[in-house]
């Protein structure tokens, strides 16, 4: 009967969350028993030579193998560092250009999770939600600015481009109908008939009304 040794190796061993990690057992010996805790809740119980774990949250974990025969028990415990995932500020706005009361819808899009959201319109109007929208009710160029955080970090981003507002201008009245033009008589006017003849159309102009044959 040989001894229980056992090992194993970790890679990586840090990281920004979500973390995939990958586990090779280097143990060996007379094994009958064998056992893997993750460190956050998770176990194995079935022996695997290469297997890999997902740890989702920032926080320091304690790996632990453990192998035995019978009463003898071996065991190792080694750590990861799981970093947390920077907050990247970013975000949307719809419509950028309008006529005054311009209503514009934002919508943040900044990586890392976020919890908090601080929004600065740039007209000294402010909110704090996820997805606000703002009425933009003076004429004028503005650039809006986000914060984003959460409990690791923050990250904040101004518009490179700006929400345009111009005044609105109320059209001009419509103006008096024009005179209907009158047309003269048809007897004033010489006209040009036009008979239908067996041999076809036949042409002859009318004289005025009064004239003489």
């Amino acid at each position: 009967m040989t001894d229980v040794f056992v090992e194993f190796a970790i890679d990586p061993r840090q990281g920004p969350a979500p973390l995939i990690t990958t586990f090779t057992d280097l143990s060996h010996g007379d094994i009958e028993w064998w056992k893997f805790d993750f460190g956050d809740g998770y176990e194995l119980t079935d022996r695997h030579s290469v297997f890999t774990h997902i740890y989702t949250a920032p926080g320091e974990y304690r790996p632990a193998m453990q192998a035995g025969r019978g009463t003898l028990t071996a065991g190792v415990v080694k750590r990861i560092q799981v970093d947390a995932p920077p907050v990247v500020a970013s975000f949307t706005m719809v419509p950028t250009s309008g006529v005054s009361s311009l209503e514009v819808a934002f919508t943040d899009t900044s990586a890392g999770h976020p919890k908090v959201w601080a929004w600065d319109f740039g007209d000294g109007a402010a909110s704090t939600e996820q997805h606000p929208t703002h009425l933009y009710t003076q004429p004028g160029v503005y650039y809006p600015t986000l914060i984003a955080a959460n409990e690791y970090g923050s990250d904040e981003i101004r518009s490179p481009s700006p929400v345009v507002v111009e005044e609105y201008v109320e059209p001009d009245p419509p103006g008096p109908n024009p005179p209907t033009p009158v047309s003269e008589p048809w007897y004033r006017s010489p006209l040009l008939l036009v008979g239908v003849g067996l041999g076809g159309y036949v042409l002859y102009r009318a004289a005025s009304r009064g004239s003489k044959r």
